[in-house]
């Protein structure tokens, strides 16, 4: 499923499925899948927004609980590592130990405020992305980040006219206050620039124009996302299977970033 979306809502290009006579069902639109390390972000917006600096230090060791005890892609840790290099690397014990600092509620709180009406349930997992959301949802949250702050409500008619040329209907376009500041925002965009510079998607590193991006793969490779900003378009790519079962060698670093790779050059 693909979306291509303008920073102020405007879809341009969905594809829901590989093909429509095959199956109505747009996985686009209606299919609600887990997000994977894509939630991270919000996980990382909502510490900046309590005042954590891109140079704040975290340890990447592992979680010691009887509780739960979560661990990172290939059980690898770095130690002692900058806020920055923990989001590039997509580190799980850095954003579950961040959501521990600034709060589980203030997370949903943040996601809410991004136009994401799914539900999020208030779990020790939720900073790995165990939530269910559209990738209509999860584009349109990247609008703000990726923009100037404002959220946006995705929308695909402009206008509509009668035969004779006259407007029958017409887009009122909604005056949104910013819900990120001018700090914050310059911050989260750092952060999605060193995924593409120095973390999981530095394939896109040689591109011509600047990415912001983020990857995201959920448990045995059920999905596979990469959400990139670039030159005023959010484009988001997920990979899966209708039945739930995993896929093979199939990450957001890779097959969905080669995807966003081929729409974004041509555009």
């Amino acid at each position: 499923a693909v979306i291509v979306m303008n920073y102020e809502g405007a879809i341009k290009a969905m594809k829901g499925g590989k093909d429509w006579n095959i199956s109505k069902f747009n996985r686009a639109t209606q299919s609600k899948r887990q997000v994977g390390s894509i939630f991270k972000t919000y996980v990382y917006l909502a510490a900046l927004n309590k005042g954590t600096t891109l140079n704040h230090t975290m340890l990447d060791t592992p979680i010691v609980s009887e509780e739960w005890a979560p661990k990172n892609f290939g059980n690898v840790y770095e130690g002692k590592v900058s806020i920055k290099r923990a989001f590039a690397k997509s580190s799980n014990v850095v954003a579950v130990k961040l959501s521990d600092i600034v709060g589980r509620d203030l997370i949903i709180e943040q996601v809410k405020k991004l136009g994401i009406t799914s539900k999020i349930q208030n779990e020790l997992s939720m900073p790995l992305g165990v939530a269910e959301i559209s990738l209509l949802e999860v584009v349109g949250s990247y609008a703000p980040l990726c923009g100037e702050g404002r959220p946006v409500i995705p929308y695909g008619i402009e206008e509509i006219n009668l035969r004779n040329g006259d407007s029958y209907w017409k887009r009122v376009k909604p005056e949104r206050k910013k819900i990120i500041s001018h700090n914050v925002n310059k911050s989260i965009k750092k952060l999605l620039r060193e995924v593409v510079l120095q973390g999981t998607g530095k394939q896109l590193s040689k591109l011509p124009f600047s990415v912001l991006g983020k990857t995201g793969t959920t448990q045995n490779n059920r999905d596979a996302w990469f959400l990139g900003c670039s030159k005023g378009y959010v484009i988001g790519v997920w990979n899966g299977r209708d039945d739930d079962k995993s896929m093979k060698n199939v990450f957001g670093s890779t097959l969905p970033l080669i995807i966003y790779k081929n729409i974004a050059e041509r555009i």
